[in-house]
Parts: C-alpha cells; structure tokens; sequence
C-alpha cells in the first residue's frame, strides 16, 4: 500500500473504512501510506511490531534443526504425509506459540499508552526496535569479547523453549548449535525482556539492577 492508492481504504466521503490496521508483511504500507491513515485516526501497527511472531517462530525451527542430532529431528520434527506430528513436534508447537503470545502481550503494552497519547504507532514501533537492537549489539559484542559462562547457561536456560532442553539437554544443544548463534539468543533475550519490562526510558542502573536480579 503506497500514497498512489492509500485512498482505497477510505470511503467516498473522506472516512477511514477501518479503525484499526495490523500490518501482516514486513514493507505492505509506505510510510506515505501510514502517515496518511494515522492522521485520518486510523490505529496503525507496524510491520516491525506484528511480524515479530513469524521471526520467533522461524528463529526456533532453525535452532532445533541445529541443536538435535539429525535422527532426532527426523524422528521427532519431520511429519510424514498421511501421518499425524509426533508428540514432540505438538509439544514444541506449542510452547513456540505462548512465547510468540506472552512477547505479543509485552510489545503492545509498550506501544498502546505511547499511540494513546497521540504518537504514531510507526514512531513508537521504530523506538523500541531501535532500543532492542542496539542494547541486542551491544550485548552481543560482550559475550563474543568477554564470555561469561554463568551468564550464558542461565540465559540459554530461559531462553530455550522447555520441551526442547528437556528432550534434547542442554550439553547437547550447546555442542550441536554454533556459539555465535547460541550467543545471538543470549543478546537478543536479554535486549527484548529488558526493554519489555522496564520500558524505553530506564537508565543504565536499571540495567544493571535488572541483570542482577536475572543472575539471582
């Protein structure tokens, strides 16, 4: 959707034909497109925001491939035609979807009380990627520079679906998986639960108390 034919969405009179819009694919409005539903009234969330599910969902599919033996995942994640999915696969399902949900539930509250007060949903959206990514570089480049194992195991712990350290083990998913990748969840764990749990504004001593009470 672009300036060209944003008009579409609104009737002859003038008026939005929706009050809300959830962008389904990363890039389906311009931000011409945006601006111009927002200034209409129209409650607008961002691509960046709602596609977050689809980048968790995929993210897990592709640890799994990597942190179980290719047996297990054959056994375990693969469904045959005309077959139900293995109990595993269910399970996996799961729990992939309640993080995709609790991480929903997180995000929103950050953006509502933001586009409640009058700022745009693609404002409050870019803010708080903008907070995740750079607190998720940041991190990243200190586990690679200066590991901390403790650190590490107690992230991967939280991080990791349960059904899925449970089945595999955590000696196996770390020797299988690669370090870096085992140290993007870390960074990107850590980023996302912080700026969900203490907002966009909180200072450096948050930081350190919320790291804290983590390593607690």
């Amino acid at each position: 959707m672009h300036r060209a034919n944003v008009d579409n969405l609104f009737t002859a009179d003038g008026q939005p034909k929706f009050k809300y819009v959830v962008e389904g694919a990363n890039l389906f409005f311009t931000p011409d497109a945006r601006r111009v539903l927002e200034n209409a009234g129209v409650k607008l969330f961002k691509d960046a925001s709602t596609n977050k599910g689809g980048v968790t969902s995929s993210s897990l599919e592709v640890f799994a491939a990597l942190g179980m033996s290719e047996a297990d995942h054959t056994k375990n994640m693969c469904v045959q035609d005309g077959m139900d999915p293995p109990e595993f696969y269910r399970l996996y399902t799961n729990e992939i979807l309640s993080i995709i949900r609790t991480n929903a539930r997180m995000e929103f509250s950050l953006l509502w009380p933001r586009m409640q007060a009058g700022e745009t949903s693609a404002t409050a959206t870019d803010q708080v990627s903008a907070k995740i990514n750079k607190l998720r570089d940041t991190i990243f480049a200190e586990l690679m520079e200066n590991p901390d194992e403790v650190l590490f195991e107690k992230t991967i712990r939280r991080a990791v679906p349960p059904v899925l350290l449970a089945h595999a083990g955590y000696e196996a998913l770390t020797t299988n998986t690669p370090r870096q990748y085992l140290i993007a969840i870390c960074a990107t764990y850590l980023a996302s639960q912080y700026v969900y749990t203490v907002g966009l504004d909180a200072s450096e001593f948050r930081f350190y108390q919320f790291m804290r009470n983590l390593l607690d």
